[in-house]
């Protein structure tokens, strides 16, 4: 496994994990709050918006499962429990919910992620956004980011 000598993964969730379909593009924040999985695994809501999960994060998730996973978000809907968080939901709509088991967060748009990041011995982080992979970068150098972008398929990366 590529990866297999790092202790800790942290992933990004919107447009890393999943995207977003509609004619502007979406986060998981943006659903209503009803979702089911249609047939070819996209949660949709009522407002017909949908998320697709990424073919193969879950061969991902399960080659490094004995890994620190963890989530690190910027689409949190303020004064909203942990439960109650679309992005949650979803991750659990999706059965992907349990390979999470570090320390993950829910932070609302205008927050920092270096403000909650934790890395823990070897540390990769993985995010579709450049300014958010410079802001963890600088903040912590010894953390390997990867851009969702630079890279088709999440097998590779096994």
């Amino acid at each position: 496994m590529i990866y297999s000598s790092y202790d800790t993964i942290i992933l990004d969730l919107d447009d890393t994990i999943w995207r977003g379909h509609n004619t502007n593009g979406i986060w998981a924040k943006h659903m209503d709050n009803t979702w089911v999985l249609d047939d070819k695994g996209s949660a949709i809501g009522n407002d017909n918006h949908r998320l697709k999960l990424d073919l193969e994060i879950r061969d991902f998730l399960n080659a490094y499962r004995d890994k620190n996973l963890g989530f690190l978000t910027r689409g949190g809907i303020k004064y909203v429990q942990w439960e109650d968080q679309p992005v949650i939901k979803c991750l659990k709509l999706f059965k992907i919910y349990h390979y999470f088991k570090y320390d993950s967060y829910v932070l609302y748009k205008d927050d920092k992620k270096s403000r909650v990041f934790l890395p823990e011995g070897k540390t990769l982080y993985i995010d579709d956004d450049n300014d958010q992979l410079a802001d963890i970068r600088y903040s912590f150098p010894d953390v390997t980011v990867l851009n969702r972008h630079s890279f088709d398929k999440w097998t590779q990366l096994i």
